[in-house]
């Protein structure tokens, strides 16, 4: 068996699945393999024939991944192919080939193998060589359930995973069944505004698109979470007379504590001395009728309550 193949290009060195007439590597991006007559990987969909004697290369890909080749192969034969090939095991693999087809036609062709039976999915008929190319996403994304439709980046609708599933013809182009009219946000918006968008329409995610409306991303619903949590909490402090912390309270430093509230305790020292001047004032009248001094207190909070409860009432009426 050949040694393991290292080319540049690619994030890990091949290793030889069935041994090739020949193999050079031709540059740091390129390979040329020649194999034997009559190789193929192939199982009957009868489950009588089974083919696994066509040379490849096969290196483990972690996380997602495009993988991109142009293929040039010498087609003479019915059936000659290039192929990118996602092997799984020896019952579960799949392909996707161009190959000389029984008219005598350059085709892309993609065959699947699932549980030792193989079956082809689709064709194309092209012109001299083809850019295949597979990719594996989604295993690390944060949501999978609302796929956006996008046109050289311009965001153009929606489909959904429910959609696709339940879609009358599995060859029904995208454009049939995803919705046009979606719902999203600019990159300029304010964290609270998206948040409040995500809630309102009760959103997984939410599209991110630029002045252009070229997408640049989502926004998920724990982001959103986060984003409320934050701003509900900036609002508390603020209520509560402190100056709003970007840190957890039992994260805070003696002297952070101090910086948020000795700005907002001294404004108050400064309003509770103008009420002090204004009952001294009134010194006399109070001297007159001390029975007075006993509703200072009485005024003094329910002044304090009733501004807290407008407050409330009227922020949060607001913020919904």
């Amino acid at each position: 068996m050949p040694e393991p193949v290292t080319i540049p290009a690619l994030p890990a060195s091949l290793t030889w699945w069935n041994t090739p007439v020949d193999f050079a590597v031709t540059g740091p991006d390129s390979l040329c393999i020649t194999a034997g007559a009559r190789t193929d990987v192939f199982s009957d969909p009868n489950g009588t024939v089974r083919i696994a004697n066509a040379p490849a290369l096969l290196a483990g890909l972690d996380g997602d991944f495009t993988l991109a080749a142009r293929v040039s192969p010498s087609l003479h034969a019915t059936y000659d192919a290039g192929v990118l090939f996602l092997y799984v095991d020896e019952d579960n693999h799949a392909k996707l080939c161009l190959e000389l087809s029984p008219q005598g036609q350059p085709t892309i062709v993609s065959v699947v193998t699932r549980d030792g039976v193989s079956d082809d999915c689709n064709s194309l008929v092209v012109e001299g060589e083809a850019m295949l190319r597979i990719r594996r996403t989604g295993i690390d994304k944060e949501t999978i359930y609302t796929c956006y439709v996008t046109d050289n980046r311009t965001l153009i609708g929606m489909v959904t995973v429910k959609d696709l599933l339940l879609a009358q013809d599995d060859d029904m182009p995208i454009v049939d069944i995803m919705e046009e009219n979606v719902i999203s946000v600019n990159t300029m918006m304010d964290q609270e505004e998206v948040a409040q968008v995500m809630s309102k329409y009760n959103f997984l995610a939410v599209p991110v698109v630029d002045s252009n409306n070229r997408m640049v991303g989502i926004i998920t619903f724990d982001d959103a979470m986060d984003v409320m949590v934050e701003e509900t909490t900036e609002d508390i402090e603020i209520m509560a007379g402190m100056s709003p912390s970007e840190k957890p309270y039992l994260k805070n430093t003696p002297f952070d504590t101090y910086k948020q509230r000795i700005p907002w305790l001294m404004l108050l020292m400064v309003s509770a001395t103008f009420t002090g001047m204004i009952i001294s004032h009134f010194e006399s009248a109070l001297m007159a009728q001390v029975v007075l001094t006993a509703f200072i207190p009485m005024l003094m909070d329910t002044g304090g309550n009733s501004g807290s409860q407008a407050s409330v009432s009227v922020i949060r009426a607001i913020s919904l």
